[in-house]
């Protein structure tokens, strides 16, 4: 091989490194972009209707075009707000991103049940709703809603109901929470149906004038080991807990613990009805009047021999102060006491 020959077959040997070199460090960038948009698309909205091969990118498409009792699968972020008047189960797909999200994005309400439909909301979280003064800043439910492994927060009224208005029938279930919600009235949940809090679901951390957890007018249910907790009343307000008009019932292990108010830490009754069964409590709670139970003339307290109201604190009466009907209720130094350890005085009643 002449001098010549061997020089150009050493520019093409060296002509092809640059070549695969190059391509090679293509491949690379497609692939990192390739992974980059798997990536982005996991928080994207995807839909499947169970037992079909539909697939949707917006839920309120999905729940259209269901068939009443169908259950439709849901993955990633689905944004804006969905009404449903039929039969549904929606459940979350969970991945390592955690559950999938039904987002308000601070615009809009996130769901509205009408009535006479009967839904299933299972691992989602619920997040971001805003209606102006309208009621239900997340949620609107006036049929029968089932919440199973849900969170609703992040939501907010100026009206009733930051985080769930509720006029039909509400369970929250399993390890459901209603957290840190904002509203005039009911900063977690404003009732005029019935709610029914089972397992460890929970109300915590919302914020409203009166009913910083609940604000009650129908029927509010606590059992097992759910509990209604660190809500706080707005300075002047009433109810850290909840603001009770119309009937409230704890039983199991149940607990209003650790709330805060000018009135009524735990509770405030008025015109209400307040039943503490088997082990509940009412802990931990705080105020400047009634850092336990506030309940008014027209209103009645019952309370369970195991049941008690303890270690709450006001700087008038710490735990009840009491104006209306009482069943039950043994105040301390006395036996069998079961309102106890609070400060500065146990009862007040009148």
């Amino acid at each position: 091989m002449d001098l010549h020959t061997s020089t150009v077959s050493l520019k093409s040997r060296a002509a092809m490194r640059h070549f695969v070199a190059g391509f090679l460090a293509m491949c690379l960038v497609v692939t990192v972009g390739a992974g980059a948009t798997s990536a982005a698309s996991k928080t994207d909205c995807v839909v499947k209707r169970s037992g079909t091969s539909k697939t949707y990118t917006r839920l309120q498409v999905a729940v259209r075009q269901a068939k009443p009792r169908s259950q439709l699968l849901v993955k990633g972020t689905c944004k804006g707000s969905t009404v449903i008047g039929k039969n549904l189960t929606i459940r979350g797909k969970r991945s390592n991103r955690g559950k999938p999200i039904l987002d308000g994005k601070g615009k809009s309400r996130v769901l509205k049940i009408k009535p006479d439909a009967k839904v299933t909301i299972q691992n989602l979280t619920i997040r971001d709703g805003r209606t102006k003064a309208k009621p239900g800043g997340a949620v609107i439910n006036r049929g029968k809603l089932l919440l199973f492994a849900v969170i609703v927060r992040g939501s907010r009224t100026k009206g009733h109901g930051g985080g769930i208005y509720n006029e039909g029938n509400l369970q929250i279930r399993a390890t459901s929470q209603v957290i840190r919600n904002k509203a005039k009235l009911g900063g977690g949940i404003y009732n005029e149906g019935v709610v029914r809090l089972d397992g460890t679901s929970r109300v915590d951390a919302n914020v409203a004038r009166d009913g910083g957890g609940v604000y009650n007018t129908g029927a509010l249910r606590l059992r097992e080991l759910s509990r209604i907790s660190r809500n706080r009343a707005e300075p002047t307000g009433s109810g850290g807990g909840v603001y009770n008009v119309g009937e409230l019932t704890l039983r199991g292990n149940s607990t209003v613990r650790d709330n805060s108010a000018t009135l009524g830490g735990a509770i405030a009754s008025v015109r209400g009805t307040v039943a503490l069964g088997d082990d509940s409590r009412v802990k931990g709670n705080s105020a400047q009047s009634a850092g336990g139970v506030s309940s008014d003339a027209a209103s009645s307290l019952t309370m369970s021999e195991r049941s008690q109201i303890r270690e709450n604190s006001g700087l008038d009466v710490g735990g009840l102060h009491n104006l209306g009907t009482i069943v039950g209720v043994k105040c301390a130094p006395g036996t069998l006491a079961n309102v106890i350890d609070n400060v500065p005085t146990d009862c007040l009643l009148q």
